[in-house]
């Protein structure tokens, strides 16, 4: 910033009221001090006496919340005012600008002026009351404002909220293995903490700025009775509701999730997020007709929300559409040639209609982009599988289950492809770890019925399907009609 009335440009040469720097000499301090232009400088007397006050007091900080320090702007504006009759004298004589030009033109500093003990005081106090000027106009760092939460759903929140659609199930047991649900942490953010003076006041955007906290910590149940206090103060707020549905979805609680995108698009029916999020929550529940129609005026609104065309992809897979579900995917593929998740969804439609070398292609090239996708190993062990390949289905599973040690499906898939290669050892060890994590897993005591008798373990073959039965599961007639035979069961 210029500094205005004491340091002036002039054409003319210094009258007997002050004196002048050569333009080239004073260079550097016009350029480092009053925006870098390089005139010929006039500094008057009183100027260079004042000089120091006008550093403090023209550049102060902006910023409200900065603070200057104190002491230094004391002495800026002490030092001149205790000396300034002893300056104006010393300005006055002759050795000062004989010294002071010297040093502006020769660049010798104080050197070759030790003789003069006047200018040696002089060149002091100046110097040292324009460092101390300096000093109190150091920039402060401002302070960082609160950014409000982002308003449209970011790639990663979308990528992970998107369904996983895997093929119907063969004949012999294999399923769409399920992702691990979010674990819930309970430990206190230190950010939480400190927003509490903020929550004290009342105001419905403190409630809706700790319930973030919250949400991002995954302590989903205190962000939900955040939001809720905030949506009380303030029940036209939009984005309030958006970000409760969110933590419900998060909580697996779909039908309140489903209400509160519903009260957004009351308040704001054009939020293309609030369509695609609530569409979510109708698949999650097995309602893939008023999920496709949810996708569909998300995508009407918004026709770049390409996590709209990936998931009415899988909503058509679910409906049996297959043809739409591949178009979709390959529009969410065309807008980002990385988009995993695209790739899978229309990989699974492909294996769908049995088109199994496109269905493998496709979940290569999710691999590719997400190594870690467990569910595209099992997709592509599904092919594989259907293509009598049991080992490099088997090499699948096995990639799905190092990833999800806990993917029950992953391991059922693997046993399955074990009984097909005559492996019954295998299978029933796999079969088993299957029960262990999931003892409702009633095509699990089925599948390992058939390989204890396939083993002639008729009795373990006999407990497991009745257990089977007891939970509901349908006996294949004719193995159930063999099974009796071969145990002495018959009716």
């Amino acid at each position: 910033m210029q500094i205005p009335c004491f340091l002036h440009t002039s054409s003319k040469p210094a009258d007997k009221t002050g004196f002048s720097f050569p333009a080239n000499s004073a260079k550097t301090l016009h350029d480092t001090y009053c925006g870098g232009r390089t005139k010929q400088l006039e500094v008057r007397p009183a100027s260079f006496c004042l000089a120091p006050l006008s550093f403090s007091f023209f550049n102060l900080p902006k910023n409200s919340n900065s603070q200057t320090e104190p002491l230094p702007i004391f002495l800026a504006f002490a030092v001149p005012i205790c000396y300034r009759f002893i300056l104006y004298r010393l300005l006055h004589s002759s050795a000062v600008v004989r010294a002071i030009v010297y040093t502006a033109n020769q660049g010798n500093g104080l050197g070759s002026m030790k003789s003069d003990i006047r200018t040696t005081r002089l060149v002091t106090i100046a110097a040292l009351g324009m460092v101390l000027g300096l000093h109190a106009c150091k920039k402060q760092e401002p302070m960082q404002e609160e950014t409000s939460p982002p308003e449209r759903v970011t790639q990663e929140s979308a990528d992970r909220d998107t369904p996983s659609t895997k093929p119907a199930p063969p004949e012999d047991g294999q399923h769409k293995p399920q992702t691990t649900p979010a674990q819930e942490t309970h430990q206190t953010d230190p950010a939480i903490s400190d927003s509490s003076k903020a929550v004290d006041s009342g105001s419905a955007e403190a409630y809706s700025k700790r319930a973030l906290l919250y949400y991002t910590t995954g302590q989903y149940d205190q962000a939900i009775s955040e939001y809720t206090k905030a949506i009380e103060l303030n029940p036209k707020n939009a984005m309030t509701y958006y970000y409760r549905g969110n933590a419900y979805r998060a909580k697996d609680q779909y039908k309140e999730a489903v209400s509160d995108y519903t009260k957004v698009l009351e308040l704001n029916p054009t939020s293309a997020e609030a369509y695609h999020n609530r569409a979510m929550m109708y698949y999650k529940q097995g309602q893939p007709k008023p999920a496709i129609s949810d996708f569909t005026k998300a995508i009407e609104i918004n026709p770049r929300l390409m996590q709209a065309y990936c998931n009415r992809g899988a909503a058509y897979i679910a409906e049996g559409l297959y043809d739409q579900a591949i178009s979709d995917c390959t529009k969410a593929i065309e807008m980002d040639s990385r988009y995993a998740e695209a790739y899978f969804n229309r990989g699974a439609a492909y294996i769908a209609k049995r088109l199994y070398d496109e269905g493998i292609s496709d979940c290569s090239r999710a691999i590719e982009i997400n190594p870690m996708h467990a569910q595209a190993y099992c997709n592509r062990a599904v092919a594989y599988y259907r293509k009598s390949r049991y080992d490099p289905a088997i090499s699948d599973y096995t990639k799905a289950i190092e990833i999800e040690p806990s993917n029950a499906k992953a391991l059922d898939g693997r046993a399955t492809a074990y009984g097909a290669k005559g492996e019954y050892e295998r299978a029933i060890s796999d079969y088993t770890k299957v029960i262990e994590i999931s003892p409702t897993f009633t095509t699990a005591y089925t599948n390992r019925g058939i390989a204890y008798y396939k083993k002639g373990e008729y009795d373990k073959a006999w407990e497991d399907v009745q257990k089977a039965e007891s939970q509901g599961a349908q006996i294949p007639p004719a193995f159930l009609k063999a099974l009796r035979q071969a145990s002495g069961r018959e009716r």
